[in-house]
């Protein structure tokens, strides 16, 4: 009977290590599923920061293009660092807010259409956390501008959409 005892013990001691390892088992798999999902989790809000400051280097440089082409700006006054974003801006200049730095770099050319000029306009933004200064995020944007006037010129550039306007119109009769 002793005999007989003893493999019932020993049997249950079996059947306890194999709900053990079956636990065991079970958690691990659950933990590594855990730790697929924080993984996904953390490289789509890496792409999405990623996207943002993508998104951000197009918005500055078109800006910076658009006040160029407007004549608020000249390319020597926008290139170099963007100021940091206050929230109180007037949009009286360009102004960028995140961790890191922005910065413009403005390059002109002449182009071969007579009275325009070709402007590259790159925004660039640079990393906060390395020494050395890598691009995180970058923008660069061309096109072609009319030539400011020069002083010596006395006269405004010819109208040429008001000029067709004039033409194709139909002539006003006098009574």
């Amino acid at each position: 009977m002793q005999l007989r005892r003893v493999n019932i013990v020993a049997g249950g001691c079996v059947r306890r290590g194999a709900l053990l390892l079956a636990v065991l088992l079970a958690l691990s798999v659950l933990v590594g599923a855990g730790l697929a999902v924080i993984s996904i989790l953390e490289q789509s809000t890496g792409a999405m920061i990623r996207q943002r400051e993508q998104r951000q280097a197009c918005d500055l440089a078109a800006s910076a293009m658009a006040r160029l082409e407007a004549g608020i700006d000249t390319p020597e006054t926008l290139d170099g660092p963007v100021p940091a974003w206050d929230g109180l801006s007037d949009g009286s200049v360009i102004s960028a807010g995140g961790a890191g730095s922005w910065e413009i770099d403005v390059k002109t050319e002449p182009s071969a259409i007579a009275g325009l000029v070709r402007v590259t306009v790159a925004a660039s933004k640079l990393s906060s956390e390395s020494s050395t200064g890598s691009v995180r995020a970058k923008y660069e944007l061309t096109q072609l501008i009319r030539t400011p006037l020069l002083p010596s010129e006395s006269a405004a550039p010819a109208d040429v959409i008001g000029d067709i306007q004039r033409r194709s119109a139909p002539a006003e009769q006098s009574p």
